[in-house]
């Protein structure tokens, strides 16, 4: 038995020679424990007995870091084994003292963080045990332990096991379940798996933008374009543009439209010369040019409206429109404005143009807006940036992540006393600070909603809530912040978010909570 029981440690030794033989560098280590064996407790089902008596054994082992808090441990085992057995008198007392030995494997799942000084762990796994006279037995080992780092790589042990056997004792009732404690070193080799680099984003064609934003991964481009190239540098990406190699507009698809006719010159057959659609975007003969062409024109060398054949009617302003048909007979203007002069050139008739010097846009009026945000110029506070409607015309403000994160902190770290709407001491300061950022972001308004734990009467509870949620309300319009940027609602003990029947999850589910949104 014992020459086995050599056989199994020397092989056993070279199993983890083997290991570090083909895990260089990696996070590999040895250790080697004084083992105390306990059969005598667990057989008279008293696992705190101060007299059962304990045997002694060694235990060296293979570790290995299989990747974060998970590690394997191959130990063998060899000691002196007392089994327990029947007196004479009917009494379980311990046996022989018998060699036995062993070899496991254990996966171990770390507690602590790794660097730091104490790193508790759990154990378990499955072992072949011999003990002299007995034969080969399958146990479970499971286990709690701790570690102390004392150097970089060197740790003092300590780990206590209740392994089950599932072999039965000779002359006692029961399985051959027993205690193991463990006391020893452990030293750990080489520097570890490396941490992966993060990868970086593809980036196929080498253009500077990766694959993601690349809306053409596989062509050079520019980073104006998405990745897309722009041969003829009209700003329009050539997979949008039907003429990529010439220069032209986007209403034409990237094509050029000369003549401004609104057909694109390579679909005009008269590309110098606007004309309509119906003729190829050729001009269209008209004698005396008031619009209706020679052929339909009963007088074409004197302009007059199509409704008088071309034929020239009672104009007093003489802008080419009859009187009858003139909603301004005394003042030239345009066909287009019903014969109304548009000084300004905006579309919109003087008469009904706010702005009738400058020109602007009919959604306005007749008054410019240079951002194109919806927002006249007159009443733009940034009319050179685009803003919508309610921020007079600025642009919304991006909330930046370091402000997220003190809203995030104020707003839960926000107490008030027991069965109180007052604040505690230094909560108040907190929603000032919440004050703060909605006044740098005044795109943004706020909503806060309070909430309670399910203690005590659910009537009491939602009035609670409704208070601390207005007392925030008062303390931002105190603070200048305008009431109709804030919303305040109370929902009692109805919203949780964590189980009320823990002190813990009570304590998360009485807050007050602050939502910024945009206005």
């Amino acid at each position: 038995m014992r020459k086995s029981l050599f056989t199994i440690l020397v092989a056993s030794l070279l199993v983890v020679q083997l290991s570090f033989a083909q895990n260089e560098g990696q996070k590999n280590g040895l250790s080697y424990n004084l083992t105390i064996f306990d059969h005598y407790s667990p057989a008279i089902e008293d696992l705190f007995n101060p007299d059962g008596n304990t045997t002694v054994g060694a235990k060296i082992a293979y570790h290995r870091n299989l990747g974060g808090p998970l590690n394997l441990e191959i130990p063998a085992r060899l000691g002196i084994t007392e089994l327990p057995m029947l007196a004479a008198n009917g009494d379980i007392v311990n046996g022989n003292r018998l060699m036995s030995g062993g070899l496991e494997a254990l996966l171990q799942l770390q507690l602590g963080k790794a660097g730091s000084l104490l790193h508790p762990y759990l154990s378990a796994g499955l072992g072949a045990i011999g003990v002299e006279g007995q034969g080969l037995g399958i146990q479970v080992p499971l286990g709690v332990g701790l570690d102390l780092r004392i150097f970089d790589n060197f740790y003092l042990q300590g780990r206590s096991e209740y392994r089950l056997g599932f072999k039965d004792y000779t002359d006692i009732d029961g399985t051959q379940n027993h205690l193991a404690h463990n006391f020893g070193v452990k030293a750990l080799f080489g520097k570890g798996d490396a941490t992966p680099k993060p990868k970086k984003d593809p980036d196929t064609d080498g253009d500077g933008i990766t694959d993601l934003n690349d809306q053409c991964p596989n062509v050079i481009g520019t980073a104006a374009m998405n990745g897309c190239p722009d041969s003829d540098n009209d700003g329009i990406a050539d997979k949008d543009d039907s003429c990529p190699k010439v220069a032209g507009i986007a209403a034409m698809n990237g094509c050029p439209d000369a003549d401004g006719d609104g057909l694109a010159d390579n679909d005009d057959k008269c590309p110098n010369e606007a004309g309509p659609k119906d003729n190829d975007g050729c001009p269209i003969a008209d004698a005396d040019g008031d619009g209706v062409v020679d052929a339909d024109d009963k007088c074409p060398n004197e302009a007059g409206p199509r409704s008088n054949d071309g034929c020239p009617v009672a104009d007093a302003d003489g802008d080419g429109i009859a009187d009858a048909e003139d909603d301004c007979p005394n003042e030239a203007g345009k066909a287009s404005l019903n014969g109304c002069p548009d000084s300004d050139n905006d579309g919109v008739a003087d008469k009904n143009d706010n702005c009738p010097t400058e020109a602007g846009k009919p959604a306005l009026k007749g008054c410019p807006d240079s951002d194109n945000d919806g927002v006249p110029n007159a009443s733009d506070r940034c009319p050179s940036v685009a803003g919508p409607t309610n921020n007079n015309g600025c642009p919304v403000k991006e909330i930046k992540e370091e402000d997220k994160r003190v809203l995030e902190f104020a707003a839960q770290n926000i107490q008030f006393e027991s069965n109180s709407s007052y604040f505690k001491a230094g909560s108040q300061e907190k929603v000032d600070e919440i004050a703060r950022i909605l006044k740098e972001y005044p795109g943004y308004n706020v909503t806060i909603e309070g909430h309670t734990d399910s203690a005590g009467d659910a009537n009491y509870n939602q009035m609670l809530s409704e208070k601390r949620a207005k007392r925030c309300y008062d303390r931002l319009v105190e603070l200048g912040i305008s009431p109709s940027r804030v919303r305040h609602a109370g929902y009692g003990e109805s919203r949780p978010i964590a189980e009320n029947n823990t002190a813990a999850g009570r304590k998360k589910n009485r807050r007050v909570t602050f939502d910024l949104f945009r206005r």
